[in-house]
């Protein structure tokens, strides 16, 4: 699967593809994974991410067992989308989970 950045639109795949130009974003970023894997290791930075990975998965489930709190999607990842759940109060949700994210933040 290949994810293309928001910012980047046909006419920029078709710029680059004409003139054979990447642009710098696009080099410092393979410049920053190779540095990233030289450093790290490739097994290490495999082993991080399934870390992640299961961290997630453990706190999602810690969030889906506290019925204040719903799932909003499945886990992807590393990454649990998740907000307070009142169906007495249907119109301070979002002020509530409003708190709750700057509070955490």
């Amino acid at each position: 699967m290949c994810v293309i950045n928001e910012l980047h639109t046909t006419a920029d795949v078709v710029n680059i593809v004409r003139t054979g130009r990447l642009g710098w974003a696009v080099v410092f970023g393979a410049l920053r994974l190779w540095l990233v894997l030289r450093s790290c290791g490739v097994a290490n930075l495999q082993a991080r991410i399934r870390s992640d990975v299961q961290m997630a998965k453990a706190f999602e489930a810690h969030v889906a067992g506290d019925p204040r709190f719903e799932i909003v999607v499945p886990w992807r990842f590393s990454l649990v989308c998740f907000r307070l759940n009142s169906p007495g109060r249907v119109h301070s949700v979002d002020e509530l989970n409003q708190k709750l994210l700057d509070s955490v933040n």
